[in-house]
C-alpha cells in the first residue's frame, strides 16, 4: 500500500466520499467497517461526516479493509462500476 504524508481537505473529502460510496454499494455499516479497523464506529461516524479530518494511516487502514488502492480512493472518479467489478 502506497504510504501518504498529508491530507488536504479537497483529498479528505473525495476520500470520504468514494468510501461513502462503497460502503453504501457494498452495504457495509460503519459499525462493520469500525470494527475491522479498529475503532469506534462514532470515530468513523466522525470521519465519514467530515466532522474530523482522517489521518494518512486511517486511509490507508479503510483503503486495505476495502480491499482498494488508495490511490483510487483518492480520485475525483465515479466507483460504481469499478468497484462491482471487483467485488
Amino acid at each position: 500500500m502506497e504510504e501518504l504524508k498529508k491530507i488536504n481537505s479537497e483529498q479528505n473529502s473525495i476520500f470520504v466520499s468514494n468510501v461513502n460510496k462503497i460502503l453504501k454499494d457494498r452495504s457495509i455499516s460503519h459499525e462493520t467497517l469500525a470494527n475491522s479497523v479498529g475503532v469506534s464506529r462514532s470515530y468513523i461516524t466522525l470521519l465519514l461526516n467530515e466532522t474530523r479530518v482522517i489521518s494518512p494511516k486511517m486511509m490507508t487502514k479503510i483503503a486495505s479493509e476495502l480491499q482498494l488502492p488508495i490511490n483510487l480512493l483518492l480520485q475525483k472518479i465515479v466507483l460504481n462500476l469499478f468497484v462491482k467489478v471487483i467485488i
